[in-house]
């Protein structure tokens, strides 16, 4: 399905950068998704592959027949499956095969990130793959920090939170892509975060787009509130806040890391981000040293899986 840019404001104030000029954006929070952004419903077998994998005993076979009622994502999650980035030692040929060499959990970060990356096909494809990269980077290492974190049952929202953070720049990319733009050349050359270019541009933050997004495909609660409070910004007011899951928290110190890690930011802010994330996991020089390794590690495999779904 083809998107076109919705309507902009054409009143009020006038941003400029450099010799581009900006219309305001204008959201109405009710009608602004339905409206404009007539996105596609995520699978329904998502959500139904979400509540088995909650359950405290797992329905093999009613997991295998739910992926099977759907014919195309099938076809993603065999392709994906049977390439180099897991080097299986034989083709797969069966879902239900696919399940027993890489379990339900594997199975189903794959079926999420195809169902995403269908959702938000654009013509800006390298900026695309550049957020999408910086999202499974983002689930890596939030997927490292949980398990060294809790000794109970992994969340299982944690994943797809995480993966999910930073959807509503997705939403800025996909329907207001010439704002997206502008906002990610801002932050490149100030070295700044996307969230302070936001700020200074005086446009709207992509956590509040992605919250819409959240509530209009009625994402669990988690994902909800890792969309809205993975700022820097927003970091140690989460962390202080009981009503609050350990998901958003642990979710937003991998976005931190992520963009340390591979982002282009000033002294200054590497310095914020480092001071928030040891003190937030109560980390001295050397455990954060360690942990940035393994971050920097996980690049590799962020990359190499993103070029099979992208």
């Amino acid at each position: 399905m083809e998107f076109s840019d919705p309507p902009l404001c054409t009143s009020g104030q006038r941003l400029k950068k450099e010799d581009r000029m900006l219309e305001t954006i204008h959201i109405d929070p009710k009608t602004f998704l339905r409206d404009h952004c007539t996105l596609p419903a995520l699978p329904e077998v998502l959500g139904r592959m979400q509540e088995i994998l909650d359950s405290d005993q797992i329905d093999i076979d009613e997991a295998v027949s739910l992926m099977r009622s759907d014919p195309a994502l099938v076809g993603q999650i065999l392709k994906m499956v049977n390439s180099a980035y897991y080097g299986l030692p034989r083709e797969v040929e069966d879902v239900k095969y696919a399940v027993a060499f890489l379990g339900f959990n594997e199975i189903h970060r794959i079926m999420l990130s195809f169902s995403i990356a269908d959702a938000f096909a654009t013509e800006h494809t390298a900026a695309l793959q550049e957020l999408w990269f910086h999202s499974f980077h983002t689930a890596l290492c939030a997927d490292h920090i949980m398990k060294k974190k809790s000794a109970l049952r992994h969340p299982p929202d944690c994943w797809s939170a995480a993966l999910l953070h930073d959807v509503g720049k997705l939403v800025y990319l996909k329907f207001f892509p010439k704002h997206f733009l502008v906002l990610r050349d801002f932050a490149m050359e100030k070295r700044c975060l996307f969230s302070t270019a936001e700020v200074e541009m005086d446009l709207p933050r992509s956590t509040y787009l992605g919250t819409l997004l959240c509530d209009h495909w009625r994402l669990p609660l988690a994902v909800r509130d890792s969309c809205e409070t993975h700022s820097l910004e927003m970091l140690y007011e989460t962390v202080s806040d009981p009503s609050r899951s350990e998901i958003p928290v642990v979710v937003s110190i991998g976005n931190l890391l992520s963009t340390l890690s591979t982002g282009e930011i000033a002294d200054t802010v590497e310095e914020q981000i480092t001071r928030a994330a040891m003190d937030t996991l109560h980390y001295d020089e050397n455990e954060f040293a360690d942990l940035m390794t393994v971050v920097k590690d996980l690049e590799t495999d962020a990359a190499r899986f993103m070029n099979q779904v992208t």
